[in-house]
């Protein structure tokens, strides 16, 4: 239950500077309230160049390594830096038509890692479409499959996959793991025919496709195999069920013969059910077999000796030279010349690169800055290559030379943060250790909020998210995170939590969450923030929690038994113990019986400590994100989860990503994930602004692209022309495609097109309509009409749109004839009796996620009432300008309604506008409500130009909801605002009462104005309606 991350982050080569706190009165800074910061560090930045970046390898003096690129659908792809080149090249093949669809990763044990290897030039990889092993001679080869196709016969996957390999130069083979569906079979008794079959098996080179010849066989788990210099002996790692490989495994070595097969049994020399061995790499003589043990509680470096028979630990100490095995083909230590082994270990959190040398046997660390160190890899020539980072450094590819230890980055995860308008707004990582339950104490990286722009209000505290990380044995680390920078830059702390049970503290504090799963990380958790709200660094009233995997099963924990954290965002976590326990795959089959207790004997536990079955216990917001194809957390688990928050009425958001599987590969999917979470999380806890004003690049006006219907076949990018904003330059914008879109939750599972709602709402009725007050002449805001149709639209939206030429001179033109009638725009809908081709559904979700940024309309001049409009506004009657393109320039105002949210008992309204021009729209909270829109007679000198342009809240002074006869103007038929007068507005509630003079109204539609008798119901009817069952923001 490992998080498989997509890099996010910024480059710095100075190393980490000291740390800051963003509490007190800078001179130069803008005072604004925690979480109203602006920040330069949107969605699109972080994603802007992103790529993953794991594995680094070395052949003759080329570096290699691998880059998972968002861009390209996440694929992984081979990249060579030639010795002494200037740049480097892609070893793996673009897509081409006709040619085989590359994505050098694995899904071995789900996780994949160790998915490629080089060798004198030639490369070995696993292609994750097909699940093949391929060879491809050099950069300019056509990569040539080593292993046959096949599916598996359920069509779920590819039917054998290959990793973690080696090269037998000697008998011309590549050894390594295969893991072989072809015998599973589906709801079999037996759990071993119902999971696939791992072994160690042999590819001859030189002959044609093959399965491989198995030389190890018979346990759960394999991995590691590693072939001595000489190729007599084989090291490889093996365990079985119920072990994790960081609980137990034992490192053998086994003898070949002539043709590479085992002459002996095995034999083990280190490891057992009780100790985790790793990483087993050969001395460059063959006569050592290095390893990783904590047989001391540390993962300390080890020697075996050939000659001797024996092990010995080197350099020992209270350090972690390894982290769990997740991921095959992990590097930590490497070996050097003049008898130098160089190696990265982690103490308290904080990582280290050192140097260990035979001679003198002493461990010496190196003073380069960085605090999270892997892949270290050795040219055998001086030179080092590692993946690296700090609090101010992203993950990166560097190199050093031994002798002068000094990083040279090769390749960092972004480029962006180069920017010295992004890198002064870090916020820089603090470790903490802390009290928590059971008298013990735990561990996290705390982020204080920094913009360097602004300060808040000395009274003031700091809003919190807590991150719970994956795994649950997994650790924290400090390389920079431009997914936590995002919420420090805006005034929001970070607690980045290594509860008991994390990596990197020793064994005993890894397994201080034995059985214990659901309660002791859950209280470190809320022990974090507590104790830094005792030190007055945030405020423990608005804390968030967040995870993904396992991490989202403790945020969901969290949020379930403890009445403690205002909301939560579960990425692709677990809710329900007891369905994972059957369904989940065969790596973590049994993790389970470690973390809580053998299933099914201990049934009640997994019940007991399952949030699906407690939901009458949830009481907070939650958003879910979930992969539909993830293999580790089915999605069901955010289905179950979801179906029943909203049957109970909870504020909740639910989005599943097609072709998506346990992490977010696809930029655009990312792009959504950061938006939606954002702006649930501003709305339900932290009373922000949600992303108002801030700017929104302008390729993201597009429309969405077809999804391909293959997975080995990259997504047609066969997106429409977007349309031209008046306000950009140039003929037109680019467009965006995506393969795979988001889409909001479905209970049964298909996505819907309703305008307004995400699936579920009691509104939808299976049209695509949804309309809008047009607002404005020189700009134009658009308004969601919420309260026009048969039933109520559950978002509040106000945007600011932008139409090209000519159809902007035509409204302007259309406008100025008729100042003050009502207009309003609808998305267009293929009907014949107006002319109009053209079918373009959409849903508010879309827009105010930013999934969508475009779109095509019909402009109509008028309001709807049934008398005018004898069925939907657009059928039969003629828009006044139609089938125009439409490009949503920026969110003013977006949030959805609440059941649990009172009216407020004055009339509150969002007041925007741009230039000249202002613009009121009433503020809905629930239903029933009203939709008012007018536009001002002049601007409010007294209201700043950015002011404006965000939006503010003021309430008018004096003027209540209840009308002359106490009933409410949601209710009523008539305005409470009169054309031509001027009334009194307070800002922020707080402020003085400011004078604004009202020109005319664009529209007022109470809840039931498109009834045939509007105004026949009383207040009894209206306040008795049903509570909307479908409460959610996406």
């Amino acid at each position: 239950m490992s998080e498989d991350k997509a890099a996010s982050s910024a480059r710095d080569s100075n190393g980490d500077r000291g740390s800051h706190d963003a509490i007190g009165s800078l001179s130069g800074m803008t005072e604004e309230p925690y979480g109203s910061w602006r920040s330069p560090i949107t969605a699109d930045l972080m994603l802007r160049s992103a790529v993953g970046l794991e594995e680094v390898w070395f052949d003759n003096g080329d570096l290699y390594w691998v880059e998972e690129r968002p861009e390209e659908r996440g694929r992984g792809v081979v990249v060579k830096l030639a010795k002494g080149a200037a740049s480097p090249v892609d070893v793996t093949p673009a897509y081409a038509a006709g040619a085989p669809y590359v994505d050098v990763r694995t899904n071995v044990y789900s996780y994949g890692g160790g998915a490629w290897l080089i060798d004198s030039g030639t490369a070995y990889f696993s292609n994750k479409v097909d699940g093949r092993l391929y060879r491809q001679d050099g950069s300019s080869a056509q990569p040539v499959p080593l292993t046959p196709s096949g599916q598996r016969p359920d069509g779920t996957g590819p039917l054998r996959l290959y990793a973690d390999g080696c090269m037998d130069r000697r008998r011309n083979r590549w050894i390594g793991l295969r893991e072989d569906w072809s015998g599973v079979v589906n709801g079999d008794p037996d759990e071993r025919k119902r999971q696939p079959v791992h072994t160690i098996v042999a590819l001859d080179l030189a002959g044609g496709v093959d399965v491989g010849t198995p030389i190890a066989a018979g346990e759960d788990f394999y991995a590691a195999p590693r072939l001595s210099p000489d190729g007599r002996w084989l090291a490889f790692l093996s365990w079985g069920h119920p072990l994790m490989p960081w609980q137990g495994t034992t490192l053998h070595i086994v003898e070949l013969d002539d043709a590479g097969m085992p002459c002996a049994p095995p034999v083990r020399i280190a490891g057992s059910d009780a100790i985790s061995v790793a990483q087993p790499e050969w001395s460059p003589d063959g006569n050592e077999l290095w390893f990783i043990s904590d047989e001391s509680g540390w993962w300390n470096l080890y020697r075996y000796s050939m000659s001797q028979g024996s092990a010995a630990a080197v350099a020992p100490m209270e350090a972690e030279f390894a982290h769990p095995q997740w991921k095959l083909g992990a590097s930590t230590y490497a070996f050097a010349p003049g008898g130098r082994v160089v190696a990265a270990y982690s103490r308290q959190g904080l990582a280290r690169l050192a140097v260990f040398d035979r001679a003198s046997g002493r461990l010496v660390d190196t003073s380069l800055p960085y605090t999270a160190f892997s892949s270290v890899r050795s040219d055998g020539a001086g030179t080092v290559a590692f993946v690296a980072g700090g609090s101010r450094t992203p993950t990166s590819i560097m190199t050093a030379d031994l002798d002068k230890p000094v990083a040279r980055v090769i390749k960092a995860a972004t480029t962006v943060a180069d920017e010295a308008r992004i890198n002064r707004h870090f916020s820089i990582a603090e470790p903490i250790t802390y009290p928590t339950s059971g008298g013990q104490q735990a561990h996290a990286l705390f982020y204080p909020p920094y913009n360097a722009d602004y300060t808040a209000p000395a009274a003031e505290r700091p809003p919190v998210i807590v991150l719970c990380h994956g795994g649950p044995t997994s650790q924290a680390r400090t390389s920079l995170s431009l997914a936590i920078q995002y919420w420090t830059s805006r005034g929001i702390a970070v607690i980045d939590v290594n509860h008991r049970g994390s990596s990197g503290f020793g064994r005993a504090y890894r397994d201080l969450l034995e059985l214990s799963w659901g309660i002791v990380e859950v209280e470190d958790c809320i022990a974090s923030v507590k104790h830094m709200a005792r030190q007055g660094r945030v405020d423990e009233s608005r804390a968030v929690i967040k995870g993904g995997s396992a991490g989202g099963y403790t945020t969901l924990s969290a949020l379930t038994f403890h009445d403690f954290f205002k909301a939560g965002s579960c990425h692709y976590g677990i809710g329900n113990l007891e369905t994972l326990a059957q369904e989940t795959h065969k790596f973590e089959s049994h993790y389970l019986d470690w973390l809580i207790g053998p299933y099914p004997e201990a049934i009640d536990v997994y019940r007991a400590r399952s949030p699906v079955f407690h939901i009458d216990r949830l009481n907070t917001p939650v958003i879910f994100f979930h992969g539909e194809d993830d293999p580790v957390v089915p999605p069901n688990q955010s289905v179950e989860m979801a179906e029943s928050i909203r049957a109970k009425g909870l504020p909740f958001g639910c989005i599943l990503f097609a072709a998506e599987q346990h992490g977010f590969r696809e930029k655009e999917n990312q792009r959504r994930a950061i938006e939606a979470e954002h702006d649930f999380l501003s709305f339900q806890v932290f009373r922000t602004k949600m992303l108002l004003g801030e700017p929104r690049t302008r390729e993201d006006h597009v429309t969405v692209a077809q999804t391909p219907t293959s997975a080995a076949t990259p997504a047609a990018k066969t997106a429409s022309a977007a349309p031209t904003s008046s306000a950009g330059a140039g003929t037109g914008s680019p467009a965006r495609a995506w393969s795979a879109p988001a889409r909001g939750y479905s209970s049964d599972g298909a996505a819907h097109d309703h305008g307004g709602h995400l699936p579920g709402d009691p509104s939808q009725n299976g049209r695509e309509f949804h309309a809008s007050a047009l607002i404005g002449t020189e700009t134009l805001f658009a308004s969601h009409l919420t309260m026009l149709h048969h039933e109520t639209h559950m978002y509040q939206l106000v945007m600011q749109l932008s139409l090209p030429e000519p159809w902007r001179s035509d409204f302007i033109a259309e406008r100025k004839a008729n100042p003050t009638d009502s207009y309003f725009i609808a998305n267009a809908l293929a009907d014949p009796a107006i002319g109009n081709p053209v079918t373009d559904p959409m849903t508010v979700a879309e827009i105010a996620s930013r999934m969508r940024t475009s779109f095509v309309g019909n402009i109509f001049r008028g309001i709807p009432y049934r008398d005018t409009y004898p069925s939907w506004p657009w059928e039969g009657v003629r828009p006044v300008l139609g089938n125009v393109p439409v490009v949503v320039d920026r969110i003013v105002h977006f949030h959805p309604f609440a059941w649990t949210m009172k009216h407020p008992e004055t009339l509150v309204y969002i007041l925007f506008g741009a230039g000249d021009e202002a613009h009121m729209v009433n503020l809905q909270t629930r239903m029933p409500d009203f939709d008012h829109v007018l536009t001002l007679a002049e601007r409010p000198t007294w209201l700043s130009e950015d002011l404006l342009r965000a939006g503010a809240f003021v309430d008018l002074v004096g003027v209540p909801r209840l009308g002359p006869d106490d009933v409410r103007y949601d209710v009523r038929c008539e305005n409470p605002i009169a054309d031509g007068s001027s009334v009194s507005v307070r800002y922020r509630c707080t402020g003085p009462a400011r004078p604004v003079s009202v020109g005319f109204t664009s529209w007022f539609c109470n809840k039931l104005t498109n009834n045939p008798n509007p105004c026949s119901h009383s207040t009894s009817k209206c306040a008795s309606e049903t509570p909307p069952q479908y409460l959610s923001t996406a």
